[in-house]
């Protein structure tokens, strides 16, 4: 099955620590010392500088995207969803950070924005309207990616459903402590400090 071969590919894109490479190279040193550890745009924010946050977002987006993108180029058909599984589970857990990496929540966007930008589109639209609600990041997260395989079964095809269902499990175990904290009530609101 040759399509496995974009699984690695993925994989291999999706572990680029943008958050971490960014930080250190502002001379914030290490992402994975501030707030919550993880090396992804929320936690990249809690530095405080907004620029280094929206450009982790963007790139940790964009790796999910190529990675979909090539695979539909090159191969297409169950290519993309190897390569999308591949891109979330690398930046979830790195090979080059000892598998200890971030939520996974914009290479995820980025994976679905590729692979079928409606469904992106209306993931996104959860997220937004969720956080503007409840200000939990976390929550809105939880929201979006619970609600995109329906989007994908309404408004793509088998492989995104297949590429939706993994996301979502893969965002949900990532986000096990969050849902501890939102359940006792501590879960840190968009701005404030974890």
């Amino acid at each position: 099955m040759t399509e496995l071969v974009f699984l690695p590919f993925g994989y291999l894109l999706g572990s680029i620590p943008f958050g971490l490479i960014l930080t250190r190279a502002a001379g914030l040193g290490d992402i994975r010392r501030i707030g919550s550890g993880n090396i992804g745009a929320t936690n990249v924010l809690r530095t405080g500088n907004k620029a280094l946050a929206a450009a982790t977002l963007l790139l940790d987006a964009l790796k999910g995207a190529v990675a979909v993108l090539l695979a539909t180029r090159l191969s297409g058909g169950e290519a993309v969803f190897w390569a999308g599984t591949g891109a979330v589970l690398g930046h979830a857990f790195p090979v080059w950070l000892g598998f200890r990496g971030g939520k996974a929540v914009a290479t995820a966007y980025g994976v679905l924005f590729a692979a079928a930008w409606p469904v992106g589109l209306c993931a996104g639209a959860v997220w937004l309207a969720t956080a503007a609600l409840f200000r939990f990041s976390s929550l809105a997260a939880l929201a979006s990616f619970a609600l995109a395989p329906v989007f994908a079964l309404i408004l793509a095809d088998l492989i995104v459903v297949k590429i939706a269902l993994v996301i979502a499990v893969l965002v949900f175990v990532r986000h096990h402590t969050n849902i501890r904290r939102l359940i006792a009530g501590t879960e840190p609101r968009i701005g404030q400090h974890a």
